[in-house]
């Protein structure tokens, strides 16, 4: 799994194999959580014909839903790969992380 781009303090998109995740932080008053989904077929070509604008609008959409609050509604709610997902996806980001600082110094 490896990052493909992001938006500081909002959202990861990663690669695993050929799946497209869309890891978006979500806060809600005192609540965060990190929302992991895979992009759909209609998202990633979406993403593939738009580019990061669209996962900007898509981050916005999960988090204005709020798919991680009890009672929720969203259209997300049985996407979240964040249990399955957590441990690669906070690797990748690491390791990404660890490389991006090695390039600025």
């Amino acid at each position: 799994m490896i990052v493909l781009d992001h938006e500081p303090h909002w959202w990861f998109l990663l690669q695993d194999g050929e799946t497209l995740l869309l890891d978006v932080h979500c806060s809600h008053s005192a609540v965060d959580y990190s929302w992991v989904m895979t992009l759909n077929s209609d998202e990633a070509a979406q993403f593939k014909s738009t580019g990061r604008a669209f996962l900007t609008q898509l981050a916005e959409r999960v988090q204005w839903s709020a798919p991680g609050i009890r009672g929720s509604t969203s259209p997300f709610r049985g996407r979240n790969l964040s249990r399955t997902h957590d441990r690669a996806v906070s690797e990748a980001i690491k390791a990404w992380r660890g490389k991006s600082a090695g390039s600025h110094g």
